[in-house]
């Protein structure tokens, strides 16, 4: 729980590449609360991207697939 906290936080405080550190080193990576959030995040950080005018490529694209495929978040990525 308490890792899932932290990279919650790190997420929602601007510090992706902390989140992602964290989650590499987790003894639990493949916990479904512990992905959800990371997938969720990613949803959240290119849906941000969008409002702010920022055109997304096809690298983009990729990364927020993937971080959907991989929690199971079907509809959100379609």
């Amino acid at each position: 729980m308490i890792t899932n906290g932290l990279v919650d936080r790190y997420l929602k405080c601007g510090s992706p590449k902390d989140a992602q550190k964290l989650f590499m080193f987790a003894n639990n990576r493949y916990d479904v609360v512990l992905l959800s959030s990371y997938g969720k995040e990613a949803l959240d950080l290119f849906n941000g991207m969008k409002t702010l005018g920022v055109r997304p490529n096809h690298v983009t694209f990729v990364g927020v697939l993937s971080a959907c495929s991989h929690v199971n978040l079907v509809d959100e990525g379609q």
